[in-house]
């Protein structure tokens, strides 16, 4: 069978790689696994800690590589696991999370800022827009797949 994508999916599907080659490179040099970029990230610009289910949920990682992620990171000595409702755990930074946060996923948060920042507002809208209707598009398409 033959089927070519087109030169649009192919640009599209060359971005989405890189873009996730980038964050992969950044956990590397940082010395953190994927996922663990993902809880440190998270847990440092959500305040006070969160359940393990919404590291789940918004960062579209499964289950299980949250889970081994958190132990892994637990042993460490950068969390900290607290009973929530039934069988929820809230996850906290430990001081030594904190510390590692501040080298690693604040300057990239920042330098995150700054790429968002170098678009007008109406780029930005437009990317935002797009990229919704993409995703829409993209599940709507493989729902029988």
């Amino acid at each position: 069978m033959e089927f070519s994508t087109g030169q649009p999916l192919a640009e599209y599907n060359r971005i989405y790689k890189e873009t996730d080659q980038l964050y992969h490179g950044l956990a590397l040099r940082m010395g953190l696994a994927d996922s663990e970029l993902v809880i440190l990230y998270t847990l440092a610009l959500s305040g006070d800690g969160c359940l393990q289910r919404d590291i789940v949920g918004n960062a579209c990682l499964s289950k299980q590589t949250v889970n081994s992620a958190t132990r892994r990171m637990v042993r460490q000595g950068l969390l900290t696991l607290t009973p929530g409702k039934g069988r929820e755990m809230q996850m906290h930074l430990t001081e030594a999370g904190r510390h590692l946060a501040a080298r690693t996923v604040l300057p990239l948060a920042r330098a995150e800022r700054a790429a968002i920042d170098a678009l007008t507002e109406e780029e930005l809208q437009t990317y935002l827009a797009l990229s919704r209707k993409l995703l829409e598009q993209l599940r709507r398409t493989t729902a029988g797949l």
